[in-house]
């Protein structure tokens, strides 16, 4: 029940910056551009191709993602602005 409700609160966190359109920290935008040049994209999560729940987020668990390659340090550096208490 934790997972789920930490994957809401990511999405809707996720659809508020989506809204407001402001930047995402710049390592965290390299992230989301190379999951968007590999076919990712806001509101894609119904077709597996959702930016943050099916590229981001699981590169930012450590898990790889075919045809998304980020910079390792991007990761770090993003993985270290992510809340603590995520789930």
């Amino acid at each position: 029940m934790k997972t789920l409700l930490a994957a809401f609160m990511l999405l809707l966190a996720s659809s508020a910056v989506a809204e407001n359109d402001e930047p995402l920290p710049r390592p965290c935008q390299t992230i989301a551009t190379a999951c968007e040049a590999a076919g990712y994209h806001r509101g894609g999560h119904k077709e597996g191709k959702g930016l943050w729940k099916d590229c981001v987020a699981p590169i930012l668990d450590g898990r790889a993602i075919p045809g998304v390659t980020p910079n390792p340090d991007d990761v770090k550096a993003c993985q270290a602005r992510r809340p603590k208490n995520r789930g």
